[in-house]
Parts: C-alpha cells; structure tokens; sequence
C-alpha cells in the first residue's frame, strides 16, 4: 500500500497515512480533530506516495556485489 502525506490547513500539523490507492482520504486531523482540514502533499525524501519493498528479491540475493565473483580467477596463474 502507498503511504500519502497529509498537511492540515488548520493546524499545520503533518501526517503519513498508509492507504490503498481507491480507499478515501483521511477526513479528520489526528491533531487537532478538525474536519475536511486535510489536504495531500509531496514529500520527495521519505512519504509522499512512496512504496515499501517486501521479501528477498533480486537486489538482496547477490546483485550487489557481495557474493563471489563469477570469473572464476583464483589468483593462480
């Protein structure tokens, strides 16, 4: 599920929600409890419609480099 941020107009407080993409947004500020105060920003670094990697995947199974190198050089000449 994406995570939106939120800023509210009244308070000025800032909140992360995670939400599917068809579900509403939140109607309520956590902060202050006002209604219809929210409105969604873009948080380039860490929020903002973000997404979260799950499970091993390609990068963590030795894409990086970390593993043996495949040229099979032994360091004999």
């Amino acid at each position: 599920m994406p995570i939106y941020a939120y800023k509210c107009e009244a308070c000025s407080s800032e909140l992360e929600v995670r939400h599917g993409m068809n579900e509403a947004p939140p109607e309520t500020c956590s902060s202050c409890g006002k209604q219809n105060t929210l409105k969604r920003i873009f948080k380039p670094s860490g929020g903002g419609g973000g997404f979260i990697l799950k499970g091993g995947g390609w990068f963590s199974q030795g894409y990086t480099g970390g593993g043996q190198s495949s040229s099979g050089n032994s360091g004999e000449y």
